[in-house]
């Protein structure tokens, strides 16, 4: 099993894998937690992942590659890991900045 090493938050985002949406329980810079549903979740299988985030004005969505690395079908839940993507980490940071300044930020206990 893999535990993410990053800080995770509850954010204000929506995720869509392979064009499903799936709801956030937790998100960090390096993956994500979420819930399962009626998505067919598969470890180990390659996700291409959007995420949709409320910034400033509007929305700005992020295109990222991850890979499904944790199923819990008993408490419904799923993970992903994303891929390294240097620009998205620049902007997630920007992001938690953002909503630092506007009071917003929730972070989770590991």
């Amino acid at each position: 099993m893999t535990t993410r090493k990053s800080v995770r938050y509850k954010l204000p985002v929506h995720v869509f894998i392979n064009g499903q949406h799936c709801p956030v329980i937790d998100f960090s810079r390096t993956g994500a937690g979420l819930i399962k549903d009626d998505f067919n979740a598969e470890i180990n299988a390659e996700a291409e992942i959007i995420v949709v985030f409320p910034y400033k004005s509007g929305n700005e969505g992020w295109g990222i590659n991850g890979k499904i690395v944790r199923v819990d079908e008993k408490n419904n839940f799923f993970a992903v890991d994303f891929v390294e993507d240097e620009n998205f980490r620049k902007f997630f940071n920007e992001f938690i900045d953002y909503l630092r300044s506007e009071d917003k930020l929730e972070m989770l206990k590991n």
